[in-house]
């Protein structure tokens, strides 16, 4: 005759073999949300979620750690940081026009300077390299 907690514990261990493929692919999701949340360095209730549900299942393999991070709902400071504003040849954009350079002797028109009509605009004042790569970009002479 089988006792009660025999019979309990076969029941469970045929549960477990009948559910492991299920279990392994939630590892597979719950170890994929783990290891984002740990590459973007965000951590909410979900994360952390993850996180119980792998070190419940797989004591061995996931340890609950926290030493290593803060509280859930802390996100990295980087995410609300704006990047520099830059031209379209990269470099970084100033709000402020820099002082017309004067030009060389050798820069007159004349001489060995092939003069087609066309202005880059680079020179011209108040145009900016960008509108000036634009404007040659954009209007074609037929």
């Amino acid at each position: 005759d089988l006792t009660y907690d025999e019979l309990r514990g076969e029941y469970y261990s045929k549960l477990d073999e009948a559910s492991e493929p299920q279990k392994l692919a939630a590892k597979g999701a719950f170890k994929t949300c783990l290891d984002l949340s740990v590459k973007y360095q965000y951590f909410d209730e979900y994360s952390r979620d993850c996180e119980k549900w792998l070190s419940k299942n797989f004591g061995a393999e996931y340890h609950l750690i926290d030493e290593f991070r803060g509280a859930p709902n802390r996100v990295n400071s980087a995410l609300s940081d704006k990047p520099l504003a830059l031209n379209l040849d990269g470099t970084p954009f100033h709000s402020e026009a820099p002082p017309a350079a004067e030009p060389a002797k050798g820069d007159e028109k004349g001489g060995d300077a092939k003069d087609d009509g066309k202005s880059d605009g680079g020179d011209e004042k108040g145009v900016s390299k960008e509108k000036a790569a634009l404007k040659k970009a954009t209007t074609k002479k037929k």
